[in-house]
């Protein structure tokens, strides 16, 4: 008789394509399902049909098996997904049912292993597009084919994750606000350029250069930090981020206080990484254009900034507040972004640090730091 031992479980990956071959940009042990918000506008604008049938398998799952017995085996893999709670079968992953009457409904598959070899069982994962976000058990159990005697039995975490509505709306308000960014750079855009002057252009173009080869020296360094820090780089990494990128922001408030200085310096910057790398995609105008309208709007609202020229440089608690505010409403904007189109999901606690942590209190740092240099520039300038 067969025992136990001589059936060795390899190797369990989800999610799989049908062939059993890793999907890449998939994270282990995860099934992201899309936002039903963004799929009934497209589907109503006519932007692509919905390309999701729940009734055929989501994804795949493969399991690895070693026979080391003398003599070919067959076995059935038999894949249930249960509920955290109550440890019953979960009803949202149940294979459809086509007839009344079909026998059991579950997710099972024959495989046959030859002598001192191994094979792989690909079975498919059926979800249901109402599932619950959360973290549910797959389960799998082999036996021999025509008996129920267990010879290995798998247990292992299977997350679901979809966009959440507030991020879609945050999206939403993101894509608003930097449309209207861009349509008022267009329209204003010479008028803005003949309120500065020359002079002031020469200087917030060099400002916005030099801003420009911080944040890439910084982002080189705090990728060295990330594949050592993993998710905690934010702290390490993103502190020498912001403070090199807000000690220019603050330089150039200080010599420049006027609304258009922050786009200008902006644009000049994205301008230099997009000739220099090629780094140009449709997502910048989210990216790029709610970064610099929230500093904007917020710089104005605290009195940072003013259409006109002012005498005095602006004071230091406000500049704080608005560079802080804005900052940690672009970071969210970029994980809400990433959410959204890619389905990459954070974790509660990793978006509360780089919102919190990195985009406010490292950017105040960064003012604080930043305001005798911009100071110091004024004098010169003036």
């Amino acid at each position: 008789a067969l025992t136990e031992d001589e059936i060795v479980v390899a190797g369990w990956r989800m999610p799989v394509d049908p062939q059993g071959r890793s999907r890449p940009g998939s994270p282990p042990n995860r099934l992201s399902l899309p936002n039903p918000v963004w799929d009934r506008l497209a589907v109503w604008f006519g932007v692509r049909p919905l390309a999701i049938d729940f009734l055929k398998p989501y994804a795949f799952q493969s399991v690895d098996l070693v026979n080391r017995s003398g003599q070919p085996v067959s076995l059935l893999v038999n894949a249930q997904t249960l509920a955290p709670k109550t440890g019953e079968p979960a009803p949202w992953f149940q294979p459809p049912r086509w007839y009344p009457g079909a026998g059991p409904n579950q997710t099972a598959a024959f495989v046959e292993v030859p002598a001192k070899d191994r094979a792989t069982c690909v079975l498919p994962i059926h979800i249901g597009h109402d599932t619950p976000a959360g973290t549910y058990q797959s389960h799998i159990t082999i036996t021999p084919l025509g008996s129920e005697r267990v010879l290995a039995e798998l247990t292992a975490p299977l997350g679901v994750t979809r966009s959440r509505p507030f991020l879609t709306l945050w999206v939403l308000f993101a894509v608003v606000l930097s449309g209207s960014w861009l349509v008022a750079l267009l329209v204003l855009y010479r008028r803005l350029v003949r309120g500065m002057g020359v002079r002031l252009l020469v200087l917030l173009s060099l400002l916005g250069s030099l801003q420009f080869c911080l944040q890439l020296v910084g982002g080189w360094i705090s990728n060295i930090f990330y594949a050592v820090l993993g998710p905690f780089n934010c702290l390490v990494g993103g502190f020498l981020t912001e403070l090199l990128t807000y000690l220019l922001v603050t330089s150039i408030l200080c010599v420049v206080p006027r609304v258009g200085a922050m786009t200008l310096a902006g644009v000049v910057s994205y301008l230099m990484g997009a000739i220099l790398f090629g780094s140009v995609g449709l997502t910048d105008l989210l990216f790029i254009g709610s970064a610099i309208a929230f500093r904007e709007i917020l710089l104005f609202v605290f009195g940072v900034t003013r259409f006109g020229t002012r005498e005095k440089p602006p004071r230091l608690v406000p500049m704080m507040l608005a560079l802080g505010l804005a900052d940690a409403a672009s970071a969210f904007t970029s994980l809400a972004l990433f959410a959204v189109f890619y389905r990459l999901f954070y974790a509660d606690w990793y978006i509360a640090l780089n919102v919190i942590v990195t985009g406010f209190l490292y950017t105040c740092i960064g003012v604080f730091l930043g305001r005798r240099l911009g100071l110091s520039l004024r004098k010169v300038h003036l």
